[in-house]
Protein backbone atom coordinates (compact mmCIF):
# COMPACT_ATOMS: atom_id res chain seq x y z
CA UNK A 1 0.00 0.00 0.00
CA UNK A 2 1.00 3.53 -0.92
CA UNK A 3 0.48 6.95 -0.33
CA UNK A 4 1.90 9.91 -2.18
CA UNK A 5 1.86 13.68 -2.29
CA UNK A 6 2.85 16.46 -3.50
CA UNK A 7 3.33 20.34 -2.05
CA UNK A 8 3.51 23.61 -4.25
CA UNK A 9 5.16 25.23 -1.15
CA UNK A 10 6.12 28.35 -2.18
CA UNK A 11 7.12 29.82 -5.88
CA UNK A 12 10.43 28.51 -5.97
CA UNK A 13 9.66 25.63 -3.59
CA UNK A 14 8.30 22.24 -3.58
CA UNK A 15 8.19 19.29 -1.76
CA UNK A 16 7.03 15.27 -2.25
CA UNK A 17 6.21 12.64 0.27
CA UNK A 18 5.76 8.83 -0.62
CA UNK A 19 4.39 6.50 3.22
CA UNK A 20 4.47 2.90 1.99
CA UNK A 21 3.76 -0.30 3.78
CA UNK A 22 3.72 -3.76 2.48
CA UNK A 23 3.61 -7.35 4.23
CA UNK A 24 4.03 -10.47 2.96
CA UNK A 25 3.92 -14.01 4.44
CA UNK A 26 5.01 -17.44 3.03
CA UNK A 27 3.42 -20.12 5.54
CA UNK A 28 5.53 -23.23 4.10
CA UNK A 29 6.03 -24.56 8.03
CA UNK A 30 5.53 -28.65 8.13
CA UNK A 31 4.62 -28.22 4.35
CA UNK A 32 8.04 -29.62 2.90
CA UNK A 33 7.72 -33.49 3.34
CA UNK A 34 10.35 -36.33 2.17
CA UNK A 35 8.74 -39.37 2.85
CA UNK A 36 10.42 -43.01 1.76
CA UNK A 37 8.33 -45.91 1.98
CA UNK A 38 10.64 -49.76 2.47
CA UNK A 39 10.05 -52.81 0.14
CA UNK A 40 12.26 -55.68 1.83
CA UNK A 41 14.34 -57.88 -0.78
CA UNK A 42 13.55 -55.51 -3.52
CA UNK A 43 16.81 -54.62 -6.52
CA UNK A 44 17.61 -52.06 -8.36
CA UNK A 45 20.02 -52.46 -11.56
CA UNK A 46 20.67 -48.96 -13.08
CA UNK A 47 23.19 -49.20 -16.62
CA UNK A 48 24.00 -45.70 -18.06
CA UNK A 49 22.84 -45.35 -21.66
CA UNK A 50 22.27 -42.84 -23.93
CA UNK A 51 19.84 -40.75 -24.24
CA UNK A 52 18.62 -42.18 -21.04
CA UNK A 53 19.69 -44.63 -18.57
CA UNK A 54 18.32 -48.00 -18.35
CA UNK A 55 16.46 -48.07 -14.78
CA UNK A 56 15.18 -51.76 -13.31
CA UNK A 57 13.07 -52.23 -10.05
CA UNK A 58 12.38 -55.66 -9.30
CA UNK A 59 10.76 -57.39 -5.86
CA UNK A 60 12.01 -60.25 -4.57
CA UNK A 61 10.00 -62.82 -6.19
CA UNK A 62 11.13 -60.99 -10.20
CA UNK A 63 7.70 -58.45 -10.71
CA UNK A 64 7.94 -54.89 -11.62
CA UNK A 65 8.47 -52.16 -9.54
CA UNK A 66 4.47 -51.40 -10.95
CA UNK A 67 3.10 -54.36 -9.46
CA UNK A 68 4.15 -53.55 -5.92
CA UNK A 69 0.94 -53.98 -3.47
CA UNK A 70 0.12 -52.20 -0.18
CA UNK A 71 0.78 -55.14 1.40
CA UNK A 72 4.43 -55.61 1.32
CA UNK A 73 5.20 -51.86 1.25
CA UNK A 74 6.56 -50.83 5.22
CA UNK A 75 7.08 -47.27 6.41
CA UNK A 76 10.52 -45.97 5.71
CA UNK A 77 12.49 -42.61 6.14
CA UNK A 78 10.14 -39.45 7.12
CA UNK A 79 11.36 -36.04 7.03
CA UNK A 80 9.18 -32.82 7.42
CA UNK A 81 10.16 -29.37 7.16
CA UNK A 82 9.50 -26.37 6.23
CA UNK A 83 9.76 -22.36 6.59
CA UNK A 84 7.09 -19.69 7.83
CA UNK A 85 8.51 -16.60 7.27
CA UNK A 86 6.80 -13.05 7.08
CA UNK A 87 8.26 -9.64 5.77
CA UNK A 88 6.84 -6.13 6.69
CA UNK A 89 8.43 -3.11 5.61
CA UNK A 90 7.09 0.67 6.25
CA UNK A 91 9.04 3.41 4.08
CA UNK A 92 9.19 6.98 4.44
CA UNK A 93 10.52 9.61 1.66
CA UNK A 94 10.72 13.52 1.73
CA UNK A 95 12.22 15.50 -1.24
CA UNK A 96 12.71 18.59 -1.05
CA UNK A 97 13.67 20.79 -4.08
CA UNK A 98 14.51 24.90 -3.94
CA UNK A 99 14.84 26.74 -7.29
CA UNK A 100 17.60 29.56 -7.08
CA UNK A 101 19.17 30.48 -10.64
CA UNK A 102 21.80 32.06 -9.00
CA UNK A 103 24.13 32.00 -11.88
CA UNK A 104 25.69 28.72 -13.00
CA UNK A 105 23.36 27.68 -9.66
CA UNK A 106 19.92 26.61 -10.71
CA UNK A 107 18.94 24.27 -7.85
CA UNK A 108 19.74 22.26 -4.80
CA UNK A 109 17.62 18.87 -3.72
CA UNK A 110 17.52 17.33 -0.18
CA UNK A 111 15.29 14.94 1.27
CA UNK A 112 15.31 12.31 4.14
CA UNK A 113 14.66 8.92 3.81
CA UNK A 114 13.90 5.97 6.66
CA UNK A 115 12.55 2.46 6.09
CA UNK A 116 12.04 0.03 8.84
CA UNK A 117 11.89 -3.51 7.98
CA UNK A 118 11.21 -6.56 10.01
CA UNK A 119 11.70 -10.74 8.76
CA UNK A 120 10.76 -12.95 10.56
CA UNK A 121 11.62 -16.94 9.93
CA UNK A 122 10.22 -19.74 12.10
CA UNK A 123 12.02 -23.40 11.12
CA UNK A 124 9.77 -26.62 11.29
CA UNK A 125 11.07 -30.27 11.41
CA UNK A 126 10.41 -33.55 13.05
CA UNK A 127 11.83 -34.72 15.78
CA UNK A 128 12.61 -38.25 14.94
CA UNK A 129 12.77 -39.07 10.80
CA UNK A 130 13.70 -42.52 11.29
CA UNK A 131 11.32 -43.43 14.02
CA UNK A 132 9.63 -45.90 12.05
CA UNK A 133 12.66 -46.97 9.22
CA UNK A 134 14.42 -48.24 12.88
CA UNK A 135 11.61 -50.09 13.98
CA UNK A 136 8.82 -51.35 10.68
CA UNK A 137 5.99 -54.02 12.39
CA UNK A 138 3.63 -53.63 10.02
CA UNK A 139 2.93 -52.72 6.19
CA UNK A 140 0.43 -50.19 4.54
CA UNK A 141 -1.85 -52.86 3.80
CA UNK A 142 -2.33 -54.54 7.34
CA UNK A 143 -4.09 -51.89 8.62
CA UNK A 144 -6.36 -52.42 5.52
CA UNK A 145 -5.47 -48.34 4.52
CA UNK A 146 -3.69 -47.72 1.41
CA UNK A 147 -0.89 -45.81 1.26
CA UNK A 148 0.27 -46.19 -2.46
CA UNK A 149 -1.19 -45.13 -5.49
CA UNK A 150 -0.51 -45.38 -9.08
CA UNK A 151 1.25 -42.33 -10.96
CA UNK A 152 1.28 -42.34 -14.38
CA UNK A 153 1.57 -39.74 -17.32
CA UNK A 154 0.23 -39.72 -20.24
CA UNK A 155 2.64 -40.72 -23.71
CA UNK A 156 5.68 -40.77 -20.79
CA UNK A 157 8.99 -40.91 -23.00
CA UNK A 158 6.89 -43.03 -25.45
CA UNK A 159 9.84 -42.00 -28.59
CA UNK A 160 12.52 -43.21 -26.58
CA UNK A 161 13.14 -46.99 -26.06
CA UNK A 162 15.11 -48.36 -23.24
CA UNK A 163 14.31 -50.20 -20.08
CA UNK A 164 12.67 -47.56 -17.11
CA UNK A 165 9.73 -47.05 -15.25
CA UNK A 166 6.49 -46.14 -17.40
CA UNK A 167 4.54 -46.07 -14.09
CA UNK A 168 5.28 -46.23 -10.35
CA UNK A 169 3.98 -45.84 -6.95
CA UNK A 170 3.41 -43.43 -5.03
CA UNK A 171 3.44 -42.81 -1.54
CA UNK A 172 0.24 -40.86 -0.86
CA UNK A 173 1.21 -39.12 2.41
CA UNK A 174 -2.40 -37.90 3.52
CA UNK A 175 -3.33 -41.36 3.55
CA UNK A 176 0.41 -42.71 4.79
CA UNK A 177 -0.17 -40.29 8.33
CA UNK A 178 -3.89 -42.03 8.89
CA UNK A 179 -1.80 -45.21 8.69
CA UNK A 180 0.38 -44.66 10.90
CA UNK A 181 -2.08 -42.85 13.21
CA UNK A 182 -4.36 -46.37 13.18
CA UNK A 183 -0.90 -48.27 14.77
CA UNK A 184 -0.72 -46.12 17.64
CA UNK A 185 -1.58 -47.82 20.25
CA UNK A 186 -1.17 -51.18 18.15
CA UNK A 187 2.26 -51.98 17.18
CA UNK A 188 3.76 -48.67 19.13
CA UNK A 189 2.50 -46.43 21.91
CA UNK A 190 -0.30 -43.76 21.97
CA UNK A 191 1.60 -40.65 20.11
CA UNK A 192 4.36 -42.23 19.01
CA UNK A 193 3.09 -40.95 15.30
CA UNK A 194 3.80 -37.55 16.50
CA UNK A 195 7.23 -37.99 16.18
CA UNK A 196 6.99 -37.48 12.34
CA UNK A 197 5.03 -34.55 12.48
CA UNK A 198 6.44 -30.74 11.98
CA UNK A 199 7.52 -29.02 15.57
CA UNK A 200 9.09 -25.79 15.71
CA UNK A 201 12.46 -25.82 15.07
CA UNK A 202 14.64 -23.00 17.90
CA UNK A 203 17.89 -22.95 16.46
CA UNK A 204 17.25 -22.43 12.35
CA UNK A 205 14.42 -19.65 13.49
CA UNK A 206 15.64 -15.78 13.29
CA UNK A 207 13.86 -12.55 13.93
CA UNK A 208 15.41 -9.07 11.97
CA UNK A 209 14.64 -5.74 12.77
CA UNK A 210 16.54 -3.29 10.54
CA UNK A 211 16.05 0.19 10.42
CA UNK A 212 17.74 2.60 7.59
CA UNK A 213 17.75 6.38 7.86
CA UNK A 214 19.42 8.43 4.78
CA UNK A 215 19.24 12.00 4.70
CA UNK A 216 21.28 13.57 0.99
CA UNK A 217 20.90 16.84 -0.43
CA UNK A 218 22.05 17.51 -3.92
CA UNK A 219 23.06 20.94 -6.22
CA UNK A 220 22.61 21.32 -9.40
CA UNK A 221 24.18 23.70 -12.07
CA UNK A 222 24.63 24.36 -15.79
CA UNK A 223 26.09 26.83 -17.98
CA UNK A 224 26.75 27.21 -22.05
CA UNK A 225 27.09 23.34 -23.13
CA UNK A 226 27.25 21.44 -19.82
CA UNK A 227 25.27 20.61 -16.73
CA UNK A 228 26.16 18.59 -13.67
CA UNK A 229 25.35 18.24 -10.01
CA UNK A 230 27.38 17.62 -7.07
CA UNK A 231 25.61 15.85 -3.62
CA UNK A 232 26.09 13.28 -0.83
CA UNK A 233 23.78 11.12 1.19
CA UNK A 234 24.83 9.79 4.51
CA UNK A 235 23.34 6.38 5.62
CA UNK A 236 22.65 4.74 9.30
CA UNK A 237 21.99 1.30 9.56
CA UNK A 238 20.74 -0.16 12.73
CA UNK A 239 20.24 -3.75 12.88
CA UNK A 240 18.91 -6.18 15.92
CA UNK A 241 18.94 -9.80 15.09
CA UNK A 242 17.64 -12.73 17.59
CA UNK A 243 17.65 -16.33 17.35
CA UNK A 244 17.64 -19.46 19.43
CA UNK A 245 21.26 -21.09 18.63
CA UNK A 246 21.77 -24.80 20.06
CA UNK A 247 25.20 -26.25 21.33
CA UNK A 248 26.14 -29.39 19.13
CA UNK A 249 26.93 -31.71 21.91
CA UNK A 250 27.61 -35.30 19.77
CA UNK A 251 26.44 -37.35 16.74
CA UNK A 252 25.11 -40.91 16.96
CA UNK A 253 24.21 -43.70 14.51
CA UNK A 254 20.21 -44.54 15.06
CA UNK A 255 19.92 -48.12 15.94
CA UNK A 256 18.84 -50.73 13.13
CA UNK A 257 19.74 -47.94 10.15
CA UNK A 258 22.04 -46.78 8.49
CA UNK A 259 21.23 -42.84 9.61
CA UNK A 260 22.72 -40.47 12.33
CA UNK A 261 21.24 -38.37 14.21
CA UNK A 262 22.68 -35.18 15.79
CA UNK A 263 22.22 -34.58 19.74
CA UNK A 264 22.42 -30.68 20.78
CA UNK A 265 21.76 -28.86 24.03
CA UNK A 266 19.31 -26.17 24.90
CA UNK A 267 17.97 -23.15 23.20
CA UNK A 268 20.01 -20.29 24.08
CA UNK A 269 18.40 -16.82 22.94
CA UNK A 270 20.83 -15.02 21.47
CA UNK A 271 20.90 -11.31 20.36
CA UNK A 272 23.03 -8.88 18.09
CA UNK A 273 22.59 -5.17 17.75
CA UNK A 274 24.46 -3.95 15.27
CA UNK A 275 25.18 -0.33 13.49
CA UNK A 276 27.04 1.26 11.01
CA UNK A 277 27.60 4.64 8.96
CA UNK A 278 28.00 5.39 5.42
CA UNK A 279 29.23 8.34 3.82
CA UNK A 280 28.21 8.17 0.07
CA UNK A 281 29.31 11.77 -2.49
CA UNK A 282 28.77 11.68 -5.92
CA UNK A 283 29.49 14.22 -8.61
CA UNK A 284 27.91 14.10 -12.24
CA UNK A 285 28.65 16.48 -15.27
CA UNK A 286 27.60 16.36 -19.18
CA UNK A 287 29.06 18.28 -22.15
CA UNK A 288 27.40 18.90 -25.06
CA UNK A 289 30.22 18.39 -27.80
CA UNK A 290 28.24 18.82 -30.70
CA UNK A 291 24.02 18.87 -30.97
CA UNK A 292 24.02 15.39 -31.56
CA UNK A 293 26.99 13.74 -28.99
CA UNK A 294 26.89 14.42 -25.17
CA UNK A 295 30.19 12.99 -23.06
CA UNK A 296 29.16 11.72 -19.62
CA UNK A 297 31.61 12.01 -16.66
CA UNK A 298 30.56 10.20 -13.05
CA UNK A 299 32.21 9.44 -10.01
CA UNK A 300 30.36 8.31 -6.98
CA UNK A 301 30.56 5.75 -3.47
CA UNK A 302 27.89 3.82 -3.47
CA UNK A 303 26.82 0.61 -1.01
CA UNK A 304 25.01 -2.80 -1.16
CA UNK A 305 23.47 -3.91 2.18
CA UNK A 306 23.37 -7.94 3.30
CA UNK A 307 19.77 -9.09 2.36
CA UNK A 308 17.68 -9.86 5.64
CA UNK A 309 18.00 -13.40 5.01
CA UNK A 310 21.63 -13.13 5.67
CA UNK A 311 21.50 -11.70 8.88
CA UNK A 312 20.20 -14.31 10.87
CA UNK A 313 22.10 -16.13 13.74
CA UNK A 314 20.38 -19.27 13.07
CA UNK A 315 22.39 -22.41 12.69
CA UNK A 316 21.78 -25.41 11.27
CA UNK A 317 23.31 -28.82 11.17
CA UNK A 318 22.81 -31.91 9.06
CA UNK A 319 24.90 -35.32 9.07
CA UNK A 320 25.11 -37.98 6.16
CA UNK A 321 27.15 -41.10 6.27
CA UNK A 322 28.80 -39.48 10.19
CA UNK A 323 29.90 -36.56 8.36
CA UNK A 324 28.54 -33.07 9.85
CA UNK A 325 27.78 -30.69 7.42
CA UNK A 326 27.03 -27.14 9.15
CA UNK A 327 25.21 -24.16 7.73
CA UNK A 328 24.70 -21.05 8.86
CA UNK A 329 21.98 -19.06 7.41
CA UNK A 330 22.98 -15.66 7.70
CA UNK A 331 26.12 -13.69 9.48
CA UNK A 332 24.71 -10.59 11.45
CA UNK A 333 28.13 -9.04 11.96
CA UNK A 334 28.09 -8.27 7.90
CA UNK A 335 28.53 -4.69 6.82
CA UNK A 336 27.27 -3.00 3.79
CA UNK A 337 29.80 -3.31 0.69
CA UNK A 338 31.52 0.17 -0.72
CA UNK A 339 32.53 0.76 -4.14
CA UNK A 340 34.06 3.82 -5.75
CA UNK A 341 32.59 3.89 -8.78
CA UNK A 342 34.39 6.21 -11.98
CA UNK A 343 32.10 6.46 -15.15
CA UNK A 344 32.67 8.18 -18.49
CA UNK A 345 30.02 7.57 -21.49
CA UNK A 346 29.88 9.40 -25.11
CA UNK A 347 26.15 9.30 -26.71
CA UNK A 348 25.38 9.90 -30.17
CA UNK A 349 21.71 10.97 -31.19
CA UNK A 350 21.39 9.79 -34.22
CA UNK A 351 17.70 10.83 -34.89
CA UNK A 352 14.31 10.94 -32.68
CA UNK A 353 14.31 7.37 -31.98
CA UNK A 354 17.62 5.96 -32.22
CA UNK A 355 20.91 6.57 -30.30
CA UNK A 356 24.73 4.91 -29.85
CA UNK A 357 26.72 4.71 -26.78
Amino acid sequence: MMWASDWQVSEKTSAHCDLGYSDADRPEGGKSRFWVAQIPGATVEYTARVPVPEIKVTMIDGRDISEVTNDEVYPGYMETKGDDISDKNLTLHIDLDFELNWQVLNSIEAGLYSQLQSKTRYAFSNSDGSAYQRESKFTFGELGMMGLRDVSINRFLTDINGDFPRKWPHIDVDAVYRILQAADEVYYPAGYSNKILPDLNPRGSSLIDENKYAFYIQANFSGDHWTGNIGSRLVVTDLESKGFPQELLRIEMVDGTSNYQIITGAPTSTTVDQSYVNFLPSANVNFDIFDDVILRIGLAKTMARPSLAQLGVDVNYEVSAGELRLSRTGNPYLNAIESNQFDVSTEWYISDTSFAS
